[in-house]
């Protein structure tokens, strides 16, 4: 448990979490000048509304084009670095609890990014119980792998071993 701890908190780094939300307006990979344009106005748009005082998470709601987080008023979750496209990732990991970035261009499109949380990672004990019941679902799923593959292998009168069923598989 110590060991899956450590090298989280090592891939989390010293930058620690951050939760941001966005408003996303979309650009097609193949997009006309004339769909950029009208995204970057858009955009452009959303940001003057925050600006003017209009509710992030209410227009997240209504404009974003992310599905994944627009019905949460547009927030991500809990992220690390290298988590997140790279645009977007260096625009959040710049803000401070509760402040919002100017439009952000990505590969998928523009962002208005609000910085919700940062924080480090908890200590060990926190996650301890947690980290545990992670490893013993491990076990238990290798446990019923092994078990498959063993009857795999009888079924098939010895013809095969198990790893040229997990080959055969990975292909």
């Amino acid at each position: 448990a110590h060991q899956v701890y450590d090298q989280t908190k090592a891939n989390i780094g010293p930058r620690g979490l951050i939760r941001p939300a966005h408003i996303l307006i979309m650009i097609p990979q193949k997009a006309t000048q004339q769909q950029q344009d009208e995204a970057k106005r858009r955009i452009d748009s959303v940001y003057q509304a925050l600006q003017d005082g209009a509710d992030f998470a209410e227009l997240a709601k209504k404009v974003s084009q992310d599905p994944g987080t627009a019905n949460q008023g547009g927030i991500v979750g809990w992220c690390s670095q290298n988590q997140l496209v790279k645009e977007f990732e260096d625009a959040a990991f710049a803000l401070q609890t509760g402040e919002m970035s100017r439009p952000v261009l990505s590969p998928f499109g523009w962002h208005v990014i609000l910085m919700k949380e940062r924080k480090q990672l908890e200590p060990f004990e926190v996650h301890r119980e947690s980290i545990l019941k992670f490893l013993e679902k491990r076990d238990i799923r290798n446990s019923i792998m092994e078990k498959k593959l063993d009857a795999m292998v009888k079924a098939a009168g010895g013809t095969v071993t198990k790893d040229q069923l997990l080959a055969e598989r990975a292909d």
